[in-house]
């Protein structure tokens, strides 16, 4: 069992390293902004607005459709920060410890928290992103919030914060929690 999960580990190491080398000054910032999660308070926003008007002529599930959203949100940052991330212990490749610390290309000086797996930015991001398929059943507001659930994953990638296989089980995590929400 541990050579399987060390042969895990080491590919999760090679393709991080691999999507982590892509930079340079333009992208730097590019990613760092889209990583900062000020900077998608007008898309939720608009989410809410959304249901707001989808929802309008039964304000009784509008209030059930956001409270959904908001218990949801809750249960992924929850389980992936307080349960799932201590249990595993699994540090992030930019943290001194990491026995790739020396190849990751870092911005800002930012590093993250210790541990890193799995992913809260990609926990949250696809249950929403799922939550929102399930609730408007609109093709292209599904790839557009899945869309922007991979890009802001990858640029936790980029930004050296995250493996690839945090982001996996983040997505896995956050999606689980959509359906049983």
């Amino acid at each position: 069992m541990t050579t399987i999960l060390q042969q895990i580990n080491s590919l999760d190491q090679t393709v991080f390293l691999f999507f982590n080398g892509f930079h340079n000054s333009f992208f730097d910032t590019l990613m760092w902004q889209i990583s900062n999660r000020w900077v998608w308070v007008p898309m939720y926003i608009a989410i809410v607005v959304a249901n707001a008007l989808h929802f309008k002529s039964d304000w009784r599930k509008l209030i059930g459709v956001i409270s959904v959203f908001l218990i949801a949100f809750a249960l992924t940052d929850y389980l992936c920060v307080q349960l799932v991330r201590p249990w595993i212990a699994r540090p992030r490749p930019a943290q001194d410890d990491s026995v790739i610390c020396h190849l990751v290309h870092i911005i800002n000086d930012y590093r993250g928290g210790h541990y890193g797996t799995p992913s809260s930015h990609a926990t949250n991001t696809y249950m929403l992103a799922m939550l929102t398929m399930l609730f408007f059943r609109r093709r292209k507001l599904t790839l557009f919030m899945f869309a922007w659930a991979t890009l802001l994953s990858y640029s936790r990638i980029y930004l050296g914060v995250h493996y690839p296989g945090d982001i996996l089980l983040g997505g896995v995590l956050g999606i689980s929690v959509a359906f049983v929400c």
